[in-house]
């Protein structure tokens, strides 16, 4: 949306200059031709200058964390709150290793846990507001509980093989930085 409000305003410069052009009395193939640079110049202006968003932490990674914590505040059950923000910090804490990491990790960690954690979540919370005793709901809920603590297990697990990787990645990448400004000596 910010890219079509700067490309939006790109006609202003070329305007200003084709009417400070004919109130200078140049010929309509000069003004024309200033304009049309002027208009070109501020489009690739625009485009390069126009922040880029890092591939690595997709669009909507902060909007689902901040869901996740809304969830999480919900639930009543002290333990699995408490799980529930050991997850917020380990997510905010993936964040940061996200550029370093594999593609197929940081799929497995933006398209499968962070997703999977808000659905469970979202109905656990949801289960114990409705749940007024009933035995296949409580059944359901230590069902969920279990299964919450075997994904959050193998999302540690994961999470320490990626940051193992990304450690090994930025140190060959600065000992291979080493090398090579020691060679230029």
């Amino acid at each position: 949306m910010k890219r079509l409000r700067v490309l939006g305003a790109a006609p202003v410069f070329p305007a200003v200059l084709i009417l400070g052009g004919m109130m200078l009395g140049l010929a309509w193939k000069k003004i024309l031709l200033l304009g049309l640079l002027a208009l070109g110049l501020t489009v690739l202006c625009a485009v390069l200058l126009y922040p880029r968003q890092d591939p690595a932490v997709p669009t909507g990674w902060h909007r689902d964390l901040r869901l996740l914590k809304k969830r999480v505040e919900r639930i009543k059950n002290r333990s699995i709150y408490r799980g529930g923000h050991d997850i917020l910090t380990e997510l905010k804490q993936c964040e940061s290793s996200l550029p370093f990491l594999s593609q197929g990790a940081r799929r497995e960690i933006t398209e499968y846990y962070l997703p999977t954690f808000l659905k469970y979540f979202t109905a656990y919370a949801t289960f114990e507001e409705c749940n007024e005793g009933n035995p296949s709901v409580l059944a359901t809920m230590s069902q969920m509980e279990q299964a919450m603590e075997e994904i959050a297990a193998n999302f540690r697990k994961a999470c320490d093989k990626n940051d193992r990787t990304a450690s090994l990645n930025i140190n060959a990448e600065t000992a291979l930085l080493y090398k090579k400004l020691n060679h230029k000596e």
